[in-house]
């Protein structure tokens, strides 16, 4: 009677890349992933039968604090990204490989590259070309497979090409992942399993989150990567003005270049898209056609407070709220000619057949979701609109007492100054003493 194995096998990478590999293969067709879920499918193996369960994760941000609930107890990982997603393909070392290394340090994991058959498409091609972007080669990710000391491999689901050399290949890594984990934990511990036993292990605790917390809206790549490209074409050409009046001051020339009419429809600055914001709010006519739009380009700034307080003044204002991907501080900077951009504002007119490119820049933006309404935030703002101060509350407790020094009397500083110097001439002569050398007695 072959002896059955159970193995884990846990997929990550970014949402919608493709991580869905297995549905054609070994695992049920009607498998779709939400936040996360596991199937177990029997796999044979040289003539054993291993249980493999498989662990599909979510990849979008809103899933960050569940999905270390599917890390314990992992034989092996897939970090999985897709050819025509260069974002997903950063993602792997930008993102996924340190939450994988932090919690699971010694599972091994395969990097596979997905939906190779658009290798094949010429359509896809072509609009890659149009942004500027090209499909992940296989050298590219094989080369970034040594770096994170994995083993790549490529399939499509569509043609259902190569998953079973995946699925195989992870079995094959979750069988013998568990005899190099000890090899380490031997090597790492000095030869002693006892004193490896004896550390301690990581747990998870659940912990309540705070339920006054707004989302930031959940963009695809390829949507976040549109709207980056028409917001950019659509303002170089004030940078491009910017370089050449910089140029004028230095040559002290008088006449400067005049900026395009976008320009006074654009804000730059934490600061100035706040006051921006405060403005709306306590304006009541705010069914203008033409609405600004919030973009941010570095949404993790440092501290937090800098920029998560655009989530609730813009569902106050009812202003769309657009987070770009990453990189966009320097590239909206260089587009701009000024070093760097956390987030701007940028008022779109509604069918502006003059400007193709702004044009396109709405309906890109009009692909992102609205920011969702919170009832919490409904019942504070409905109030009749007057400032509501603090309800401090005056609570008993204790604190240790301590006691005021007492300041000495001039008659007790004089005499404790005496007795300092006093004291401070003894010692002076005892070091002299010492100091001395021994006479010699003559006999």
């Amino acid at each position: 009677m072959t002896r059955v194995a159970r193995k884990k096998l846990v997929v990550v990478g970014d949402g919608g890349c493709g991580k869905a590999i297995y549905q054609n293969g070994a695992f049920p067709e009607r498998y779709v992933p939400t936040v996360f879920e596991n199937y177990i499918a029997n796999v044979h193996l040289d003539n054993r039968v291993v249980e493999l369960a498989l662990w599909d994760t979510a990849g979008q941000e809103d899933y960050d604090r569940l999905r270390p609930l599917s890390y314990p107890e992992t034989n092996v990982i897939l970090i999985c990204f897709a050819i025509d997603q260069p974002t997903s393909f950063k993602n792997v070392q930008d993102r996924w490989l340190p939450e994988v290394t932090h919690f699971c340090e010694n599972v091994p994991k395969l990097l596979v590259g997905t939906k190779i058959d658009l290798r094949d498409n010429k359509a896809r091609i072509a609009h890659l070309n149009a942004l500027g972007q090209r499909l992940i080669t296989f050298e590219e990710g094989d080369r970034l497979a040594k770096e994170i000391s994995a083993r790549y491999y490529e399939c499509s689901a569509m043609r259902n090409q190569y998953v079973s050399d995946v699925i195989e290949a992870a079995t094959r890594t979750a069988m013998s992942g568990g005899m190099m984990r000890l090899q380490k934990k031997l090597f790492h511990s000095g030869g002693s399993i006892r004193n490896d036993a004896q550390a301690k292990r990581k747990v998870f605790k659940n912990v309540l989150d705070s339920p006054f917390v707004m989302k930031w809206p959940a963009i695809p790549n390829e949507v976040g990567q549109s709207v980056l490209t028409h917001l950019i074409t659509l303002l170089e050409p004030i940078g491009t003005i910017r370089r050449e009046n910089i140029k004028k001051k230095k040559k002290e020339e008088k006449q400067t270049s005049s900026y395009p009419e976008i320009y006074k429809r654009l804000r730059t600055g934490n600061n100035t898209i706040t006051e921006l914001l405060e403005k709306i709010i306590q304006d009541k006519e705010q069914d203008h056609p033409d609405r600004w739009t919030i973009f941010v380009c570095k949404r993790d700034i440092q501290p937090t407070q800098l920029c998560n307080h655009l989530l609730p003044m813009c569902t106050m204002a009812k202003t769309k709220l657009v987070p770009l991907p990453e990189g966009s501080v320097v590239k909206i900077g260089q587009a701009l000619h000024i070093p760097r951009v956390s987030v701007l504002a940028l008022q779109i007119k509604e069918d502006n057949g003059d400007n193709k490119e702004e044009e396109r820049l709405r309906l890109a933006v009009e692909e992102v979701p609205n920011l969702p309404q919170t009832q919490w935030l409904d019942d504070a703002t409905s109030s009749k609109g007057t400032y509501q101060p603090t309800n401090v509350k005056v609570i008993q407790t204790t604190a240790p007492i301590k006691q005021p020094k007492k300041q000495p009397q001039p008659q007790q500083q004089q005499q404790q100054k005496q007795q300092k110097q006093q004291k401070r001439q003894q010692d002076q002569s005892n070091n002299n003493n010492d100091n001395q050398p021994n006479k010699k007695i003559k006999r």
